[in-house]
């Protein structure tokens, strides 16, 4: 998987299921974790805040569909819960006390940070799959993906159903939110760029 970078830590994690942690400033191994499973998402930092204290946690999911959540300085297992019956890919989504997971089926699975119980899960036919190299992206209110099909799609955070839809242009290679989150910028594999509001979908 892709490393993730806190501080002094630098996380990542192995196809065969080792999670380790090493020293940013000159590579030294610092502790190692068997998952037990594949590894086959990225990993994402999450910030879990109680009244008295602030945890940073490292959340991967892995080849049989269950999603780990570590301490990232002491590798302390803080929840493990199974969410699908296929591979989990992509980098899960933190936003707000949420992580948003998408599986080999392109389903997506929105679960609470701090427990990782399941909120909702989306799911699509055959013909509007989301495309794994399309990572979800959000802007607090709605998390945007793109369909095997060429279709952009919103689906609300909190509610888990669609917002909008509508249909890009092309083979999708990549989209990107703007910095201040009012635009989504899609490029395909002309070179081509199109930019959608994420208010309504339109094209702008």
């Amino acid at each position: 998987s892709n490393p993730v970078h806190y501080k002094d830590l630098l996380l990542t994690g192995t196809l065969e299921g080792d999670l380790y942690s090493i020293n940013s400033n000159n590579g030294e191994i610092l502790q190692v974790v068997g998952i037990g499973e594949n590894i086959t998402s990225d990993l994402s930092i999450i910030e879990l805040v109680s009244a008295n204290s602030k945890t940073i946690g490292v959340v991967l999911g892995t080849s049989e569909g269950n999603i780990f959540c570590y301490d990232a300085f002491t590798f302390e297992l803080l929840w493990k819960k199974s969410i699908s019956k296929t591979p989990i890919i992509a980098t899960p989504l933190a936003e707000k006390d949420k992580i948003v997971f998408l599986n080999s089926n392109s389903s997506l699975y929105c679960v609470n940070s701090k427990s990782g119980s399941l909120n909702w899960k989306y799911e699509f036919s055959d013909e509007q799959n989301f495309s794994a190299r399309c990572y979800p992206l959000s802007d607090g209110k709605n998390v945007f993906s793109i369909s095997g099909d060429g279709k952009l799609f919103a689906i609300d955070l909190l509610l888990g159903k669609k917002s909008w839809s509508s249909n890009a242009r092309g083979d999708l290679n990549q989209f990107y939110l703007s910095s201040d989150k009012q635009k989504l910028f899609l490029a395909d594999g002309k070179g081509a760029i199109t930019i959608f509001s994420t208010k309504n979908g339109n094209e702008i």
